[in-house]
């Protein structure tokens, strides 16, 4: 299974690729599978991790995996601090977490699998110009990529025998059960989420196996990277500038690009194209480093400029908070159900990490707006710092409950309206980025994450959870100390003064249409205006989705191949 352990090198080197992908995430490794099943094609995987490791193996362990400030499977970003929202945060800032790993941020999420919701694919149809972007034409991908094993009515509309194994993890709790029927007698449809109908509540649906982690490298690139000879990988590698011939004709071509390894600068060539799978982070920062972006941000670094583009706007996230949090009369979990997983793969730790039940809704109009949360644990020391949450917010609030029975509840925004942007902090391609979040710009965004809080809490409230005896936490956040506890001034405060991020950092290289001068990319995500360089990840986004990303990128990866293959091979699905 760690094959990848072996060597830092898998498969070569060579000093020229038809194509080089840079980024092993959900989408990195997704589009090397397809496009390395074209034995012709050379192809090198450059990522700036390291393998996947037992720990991150176990679907339970994520907070011990994330929570320390050096994680080593983490790249430590920073958000700016947010100008309306954070005052419980240190610095006011959101821990940036992507994952530095094979798989990605596959590695290191809370494993939760969502397609999302039919309208937004065809929003994006709308949006693009290009009904290839709708959701009749990616369904495809979904199921291509899936080994779907929860029962559904439509034999057809899940995919089987696909590279990603989906299931309902098969331990799950009372308190999980209660939480359905609680959410179905304030009105929401006990169903599966996944399905045509996205409104309602069902068990969380999970890319885990026989108690075990599926990231994408598992799902894509452990079962074929000893018979593929034709994909190479480099880890532990980080590239540091896209190389482009600015006097290619017609148009300037990318053909290799630098990284370091081992302190050493090296460079690669490709025949073909390189194709950024670093993600929405990560790939906007490469693109201006390599002198595309917006002219006065690379002016200010003194970065030549090879094509001005609107590089790093239109940045969006799932945002809610972390301020809701209910005691009970007995825990979630019997105690001695922890020893389940050593033993047999089952009990708490194989779960999708606490969480059993989510739900979306549309509490203020008929667009899916917002998801409901069940995270099955009292706020603790590991979770509180991968909320970046001050000490004293946590002493004063949440460690005297830490040890007792009790669980919180997650309203995340669906569809923000507020946009922020990732800029370069220098040219120095080992600094940090600028990340703005700029939560809660849009007024509005707040009130939809009210109207999530005030369902949440109504939930709860329901006869199904009786025999818990929910009750609220009522220490006040000391930010909020002026409000008067659960009105609509202290709930507002309280979204502000502790936010919390999916990390569903996405939009940042938005395609569309070319005269649409917000866009970066065209519909084959090619880079507008530069020859052999393509973005194949979340940051081609043009609109948020309400589901979990990391579906998401792995079928940009799926369709991102099928388009390079007709592009190059008029190839199709």
């Amino acid at each position: 299974m760690y094959v990848l352990q072996v060597q830092a090198t898998i498969n070569g080197p060579k000093l020229e690729y038809d194509f080089i992908i840079v980024g092993a995430g959900s989408a990195g490794c997704a589009l090397a599978h397809r496009l390395s099943e074209e034995r012709q094609w050379q192809i090198l995987l450059i990522e700036a991790g390291g393998p996947e490791t037992p720990i991150t193996d176990i679907p339970g362990a994520v907070a011990e995996v994330i929570s320390p400030y050096n994680s080593p499977f983490l790249w430590h970003d920073m958000s700016e601090p947010l100008r309306n929202a954070g005052s419980a945060l240190n610095g006011r800032s959101i821990r940036c977490m992507h994952g530095k790993v094979m798989g990605g941020t596959s590695v290191v999420n809370w494993m939760m699998y969502t397609r999302g919701n039919i309208a937004d694919y065809n929003r994006w149809g709308r949006i693009t110009g290009d009904l290839n972007w709708s959701w009749k034409n990616i369904h495809p991908y979904y199921k291509r990529l899936e080994n779907y094993t929860i029962p559904y009515p439509d034999p057809n509309y899940f995919g089987v025998g696909g590279p990603v194994h989906i299931e309902t993890p098969p331990y799950y709790s009372e308190l999980s059960r209660l939480a359905l029927l609680a959410a179905q007698q304030d009105g929401k449809p006990i169903h599966n989420v996944n399905g045509p109908e996205q409104y309602g509540i069902s068990p969380v649906q999970a890319t885990i196996q026989n108690g075990m982690r599926v990231s994408a490298n598992k799902a894509y690139i452990t079962p074929i990277i000893e018979t593929r000879r034709n994909l190479h990988i480099k880890m532990k590698s980080t590239v540091t500038k896209i190389l482009i011939n600015v006097g290619a004709r017609p148009l300037p071509k990318a053909f290799g690009v630098r990284y370091m390894h081992k302190n050493v600068m090296r460079t690669a060539y490709a025949r073909k194209e390189v194709i950024l799978c670093a993600g929405p982070i990560n790939s906007p920062k490469l693109l201006m480093l390599s002198g595309i972006g917006p002219r006065e941000e690379l002016l200010m670094h003194r970065i030549p400029v090879i094509k001005s583009l609107p590089v790093g706007n239109n940045l969006f996230d799932h945002v809610g908070t972390g301020s809701i949090q209910f005691l009970t009369n007995k825990p979630a979990y019997p105690p001695q159900d922890i020893l389940l997983y050593p033993k047999k793969k089952s009990g708490p730790l194989s779960t999708a990490s606490f969480v059993e039940a989510w739900g979306y809704s549309h509490p203020l109009n008929d667009t899916i707006s917002i998801e409901q949360i069940f995270f099955l644990s009292p706020m603790n020391e590991m979770n509180y710092k991968i909320f970046n949450l001050k000490k004293s917010v946590f002493e004063m609030v949440f460690k005297p409950h830490q040890f007792l029975p009790g669980f919180q509840v997650y309203p995340i925004l669906e569809q923000p309206k507020s946009r922020g942007t990732v800029r370069l902090r220098d040219a120095n391609p080992l600094s940090k980025p600028r990340i703005n979040l700029n939560y809660f710009s849009d007024p509005e965004d707040l009130e939809r994450l009210l109207s999530g809080v005030r369902e949440a809490i109504r939930i709860v409230e329901k006869p199904a959870l009786k025999s818990y005896a929910p009750k609220l936490l009522r220490t006040k956040i000391p930010q909020c100390a002026m409000h008067i506890f659960d009105t609509d001034e202290y709930w507002r405060c309280a979204i502000r003064a502790i936010p919390l991020s999916l990390w569903h950092f996405s939009g940042t290289c938005k395609m569309g249409r070319r005269e649409d001068l917000s866009t970066v990319l065209n519909t084959r995500l090619q880079v507008h205006g530069i020859e052999g360089l393509r973005v194949v990840d979340g940051s081609a986004f043009p609109s948020p989705v309400a589901a979990h990303f990391n579906a998401l990128s792995m079928m940009v990866g799926e369709k991102g191949a099928d388009i390079i293959k007709q592009d190059l091979t008029r190839r199709s699905i």
